[in-house]
């Protein structure tokens, strides 16, 4: 069963969820990063055999927005969200049960979520007593949609401000944050 486990929520793309939690998980030796989408990379990583676009590999998380010719300029963001909630509508909880298996599997002492977008989601990590950080960056817009936005209004365990040029790197504040809770 994980013993810390901190999961990042921002309404705003691009906030820095994915560099909290590897700053996070790098506090410790025994981490891992986990994603509720990692079983939705995986098939996409799949789907992307053989497609050259420029040097993607297996880190399809860097060009999430780059149209791929191949699928008729649809991105691999877009691939996430269609795919993500088809699997939803046939099964409302997949990525949660999947995340809570993963959660209480033996090994994972330390672990860094990278993607809270739903309030399932929310509610599980609750159940599991993972800490809920908001990271807030108002040089970057909400965008509210069918993924995101959809946790504002609820209550978080600490809030990060990832603005560029501040006093703190994000790094730190996600250092900070990690001592006030153990």
């Amino acid at each position: 069963m994980t013993q810390h486990a901190i999961a990042f929520y921002s309404p705003y793309p691009g906030a820095g969820k994915t560099l909290a939690a590897r700053a996070f998980c790098a506090i410790r030796t025994n981490w891992h990063k986990l994603s509720f989408a990692d079983p939705l990379y995986a098939m996409i990583t799949e789907l992307m055999r053989g497609i050259n676009v420029q040097g993607v590999g297996e880190r399809v998380h860097d060009v999430k927005s780059y149209p791929i010719q191949e699928w008729g300029g649809a991105t691999i963001r877009d691939m996430l969200v269609g795919l993500g909630d088809a699997a939803r509508k046939i099964a409302p909880d997949v990525f949660v049960e999947t995340m809570r298996h993963r959660l209480r599997s033996p090994g994972y002492d330390w672990v860094g979520i990278d993607d809270l977008r739903f309030p399932n989601e929310y509610e599980m990590l609750r159940q599991e007593q993972v800490k809920i950080v908001r990271i807030v960056n108002p040089e970057r817009g909400i965008v509210p949609s069918t993924t995101e936005a959809l946790l504002e209004g609820y209550r978080f365990d600490a809030v990060i401000m990832n603005v560029k040029g501040g006093r703190q790197t994000l790094a730190d504040q996600v250092r900070e944050v990690v001592s006030r809770f153990w």
